[in-house]
């Protein structure tokens, strides 16, 4: 079956345009996280990206009932990378940045000097729970929007951008 050239020309750059819709920083996100942040809060959501805070909301949450950090609300810079699918020089050149802003804070392990873990500060928490609670707001919008479509449309489209996920690449070229 040949795939009519016109329609892959307008599906790649309607993906390339989703593609910067979806990572590019949004004033009205912001707006909608500064709404539920102290002041602290606000400010350091300010100098925070949008990547920034998709790894901090990949740290575990900040347990409120301990005040020393341990593995249970803790991940090294590996797994943080691997939790947040992105690679590992992505997370040592962000974690300066995020420390910096008060939002993560770095330890050791008393058992092990040379492991280095994260944990969301008090300050990253706060930002971090509204982060996730814009993201249920637009899951839930994302929902009723698709809610128009026949499962039989959806599925199509689950389809195609599973394949298109799941296909292996040679270089910059689709096998």
């Amino acid at each position: 079956m040949e795939t009519n050239r016109s329609a892959v020309v307008e599906i790649s750059e309607l993906l390339e345009k989703l593609a910067t819709r979806f990572t590019q920083e949004d004033p009205q996100e912001q707006d909608f996280m500064r709404k539920q942040l102290s002041t602290d809060g606000q400010r350091a959501l300010s100098g925070l990206s949008v990547s920034a805070l998709h790894l901090l909301s990949a740290l575990p949450p900040r347990r409120e009932t301990s005040d020393a950090p341990d593995e249970q609300d803790a991940l090294n810079v590996v797994g943080l990378a691997e939790r947040a699918g992105v690679a590992k020089g992505t997370v040592s050149k962000a974690v300066p940045r995020l420390e910096a802003a008060g939002v993560i804070e770095r330890f050791q392990r008393p058992t092990n000097r040379k492991e280095v873990l994260l944990r969301v500060t008090e300050l990253g928490e706060e930002i971090r729970r509204a982060h996730v609670s814009l993201h249920d707001e637009m899951q839930g919008s994302f929902a009723k929007f698709l809610a128009r479509y026949p499962d039989k449309d959806l599925q199509v489209v689950i389809r195609i951008m599973t394949d298109l996920l799941h296909t292996p690449r040679d270089g910059v070229r689709f096998l």
